[in-house]
């Protein structure tokens, strides 16, 4: 039994630098998404548009065929639901990746109390603790900014199919 514990605990050791690996790129795109957001945040402030300012022009220039406005609409509508959930997603990871990070070290770092290598033991904790606040502000950049941009999308998206049937209906 106890080789299967050594055994369990060497791949878990393992999956330690993935995680540490997982959880950097994650902040680093946080703060990337954060700051993109900011820059659409005060471009909607500055002239009060969104997406709409930049679909309006393609919608008008394809007035003549309404089966190609629905369908440009339907791939805007697919690409900012692929922005939203590509944020939904690392606001779900970040935490996974923060409590793995946490929990791994962990048992090392029982075994080196055990021994009174208390050095050691604290290296192994600060680990810990870091990986979970990491892992907290990826969700909490991510699940913000993904929230506020799944309720601007919506708006600007109920204007457009607005544009989109106000167009239909001149016809």
């Amino acid at each position: 039994m106890s080789w299967l514990q050594d055994a369990l605990l060497q791949v878990s050791t393992a999956l330690l630098v993935p995680v540490l690996a997982l959880l950097l790129v994650l902040l680093a795109g946080s703060f990337v998404a954060l700051g993109a957001f900011l820059r659409e945040l005060r471009d909607r402030r500055r002239d009060g548009s969104g997406v709409v300012r930049d679909i309006v022009p393609v919608l008008a220039a394809a007035t003549a065929d309404p089966a190609e406005q629905h369908r440009r609409l339907a791939a805007l509508e697919a690409r900012l639901t692929r922005r939203i959930d590509r944020g939904a997603l690392a606001s779900r990871l970040g935490p996974i990746l923060g409590l793995a990070g946490t929990l791994i070290p962990l048992g090392p770092a029982l075994r080196e109390l055990g021994g009174s290598d208390l050095t050691a033991f604290a290296d192994k904790i600060v680990v810990a603790f870091t990986t979970t606040v990491a892992g907290l502000a990826v969700c909490a950049i991510h699940y913000g900014v993904a929230s506020v941009r799944a309720r601007w999308y919506e708006d600007d998206l109920r204007v457009i199919e607005g544009l989109v049937g106000g167009v239909d209906d001149a016809r």
